[in-house]
């Protein structure tokens, strides 16, 4: 991946977000200007020392030149403090401010791409922020005032300066041979280890069925063969990595033994005097560190360049500014819906049509029942009509209003939804079936009977204040598909879309359904149902036929079972004749 460019960075959200807080950074540079200028101090108390305190036996001098020195580094102390913690702080500041529009951005973005991870552009957050916060933060603030330590060495003989500028530039290429023979190996090395270690889990979390089966060892050995080449893989880059710490090390240490031998060449020329060959050595320690720090950090950079990217890319696409709920309107403005209009629908994903050309239309006060066989699209125009897939071409309103206006307010409550697969979270039973708010008990039961569910979680050990596990995989597919309903219709929804709600329900499950579909096409909603179960016709006004992506037939549900019927009759005629 490209290094940013210098417009790319003011334009980024992160610049932004940064570049508010001029006051904060205001500060981390006057603290830095302090510590810098302060950082002079061992030099001019050494030169005082021989220069003054030696000449001159007064021990008085001596002692008030300490307490100016004690008090000056005391000062910086303070200054070095006060500079670390309005760091840390800034990146608090910036990471509370990008977190929110971070999640609910990565949020639209796995509904719109299906990534694997959403949550990583947080890991890329957290990684700036602990850059912004580390010793590469330290050394940029630190770098401007190099200039005046190399004048100072200037000062105290030019070729102390001429040595200084040497080194520094051997520094730097250091430091860019360091990063370009490491290159990008530790965040190549971090996704493989992730990508093992999800390869595992994703099989071991099937455990009933490797138990059957016996599948474990074949699993393991791929794993481990996996593993092994990781483990061969850090071995190599530590090795290559040691060499260069090493070597920077001794190299740190090897700049100030070299002002001391230039100073005493110096100095055995009269050129320079002792107190002045002292101070350069140690002078020369501090001109090179905050080059030094800036290389020791350089083969971090590319890591947080790529994350620097990502999440600028991912809020420029995704332009939600504090929280996703600033993108709703107000419940009157939806107050009823009536009509439910798709017209030129097309989908695609990865090259592949998966709908094309549908257009219908949907009205209250009726039951839609969507048909066809598997791989025909219709979960994917289910996602369409519930606003979870945003990537099309063509136009769904209710009420001539856009879908994509809606936003989270108004998908609570207008539109419920019921997937095929039925997600319990982390909590209790009543918080599942209110969207884990501030469940409203008398609301909680009601649904519940009306579903059919109120005797069965009352029968659980705290009945509706039941603990739930993320998943709970000890209910039945039937149990979670009818607490995923109760979900569905708790908010009372003006559209209710239902994807395969009746595949795992039993007789008595799927007469609750029916119960719940008339009582909602008795209160004026729009109720659309993908089912492959004929049970549910008998609540069906209407039947959307689909194949291929496309719509075959749109009829009214006597007409369906008219065709259906004939179709059937069909061979059975044929075969008598014969």
């Amino acid at each position: 991946m490209d290094t940013i460019s210098l417009n790319t960075v003011r334009g980024s959200p992160v610049y932004k977000t940064l570049i508010n807080y001029k006051v904060d950074l205001f500060w981390i540079f006057i603290a830095s200007a302090i510590i810098n200028i302060l950082m002079l101090t061992p030099m001019v108390y050494m030169l005082q020392i021989f220069d003054r305190v030696f000449i001159s036996q007064n021990v008085a001098t001596l002692i008030s030149i300490s307490m100016v020195i004690i008090y000056l580094y005391v000062v910086t102390s303070v200054s070095e403090y006060i500079r670390s913690q309005f760091i840390i702080r800034l990146g608090l500041k910036i990471d509370r401010k990008l977190n929110k529009r971070l999640f609910f951005a990565a949020f639209k973005n796995k509904l719109d791409s299906n990534i694997a991870d959403p949550l990583s552009y947080l890991d890329d957050l957290l990684l700036i922020r602990q850059w912004m916060t580390g010793p590469a933060v330290f050394a940029i603030f630190d770098c401007p005032w190099v200039p005046l330590y190399v004048l100072v060495m200037y000062i105290l003989h030019p070729y102390l300066g001429l040595l200084s500028v040497i080194l520094i530039i051997l520094l730097v290429i250091l430091g860019w041979v360091t990063a370009k023979t490491m290159g990008m190996s530790a965040d190549i090395m971090m996704e493989e280890e992730k990508e093992s270690n999800k390869f595992l889990y994703n099989k071991l979390r099937n455990s009933e069925i490797i138990n059957v089966f016996g599948l474990a060892g074949k699993f393991r050995d791929p794993w481990l063969k996996t593993k092994s080449l990781f483990y061969l893989n850090f071995v190599d880059r530590e090795k290559k990595a040691g060499k260069f710490y090493h070597f920077a090390k001794q190299f740190r240490l090897f700049t100030a033994s070299l002002a001391l031998a230039l100073g005493a060449v110096l100095v055995m020329y009269n050129e320079l005097t002792l107190a002045a060959m002292i101070a350069a050595a140690l002078l020369m320690q501090r001109t090179v560190a905050p080059i030094d720090n800036l290389t020791m950090v350089w083969s971090n950079w590319q890591s947080v360049n790529r994350a620097f990217q990502r999440i600028n890319e991912l809020l420029t696409t995704y332009d939600i500014q504090n929280d996703y709920i600033n993108y709703h309107r107000n419940e009157a403005d939806v107050n009823e819906l009536s009509v439910l209009s798709v017209e030129n629908l097309k989908v695609e994903s990865d090259e592949k049509t998966i709908l094309n050309d549908i257009n219908l239309k949907v009205f209250s006060k009726e039951v839609v029942v969507i048909v066809g066989p598997t791989g025909s699209g219709k979960t994917t125009l289910s996602k369409v009509l519930a606003g979870i897939w945003n990537k099309y071409d063509g136009k769904v309103t209710y009420d001539q209003r856009d879908i994509r206006d809606f936003g989270n307010d108004d998908f609570k409550s207008n539109l419920g939804y019921l997937p095929q697969s039925v997600m319990l979270f982390a909590g209790t039973v009543s918080e599942n079936i209110c969207s884990m708010g501030k469940p409203d008990a008398e609301r909680v039961i009601k649904v519940c009977k009306l579903i059919g569910i109120h005797d069965f979680i009352l029968r659980l050990p705290q009945g509706y204040d039941t603990k739930l596990a993320p998943g709970s995989a000890s209910f039945s597919g039937g149990e979670r598909q009818r607490l995923g309903l109760a979900r569905a219709i708790y908010h009372n929804p003006k559209v209710l879309i239902l994807d395969e709600p009746n595949s795992s329900l039993d007789q008595y499950g799927e007469a609750n359904l029916a119960n719940v579909l008339r009582v909602y096409r008795s209160e004026n909603r729009i109720v659309i149902v993908i089912s492959h179960r004929k049970s549910i016709f008998t609540v069906a006004d209407r039947v959307i036929e689909m194949k291929d992506g496309e719509v075959q037939h749109i009829s009214p549900i006597t007409e369906y079972l008219e065709t259906v019927a004939s179709k059937t009759k069909t061979p059975r005629s044929q075969t008598d004749e014969t």
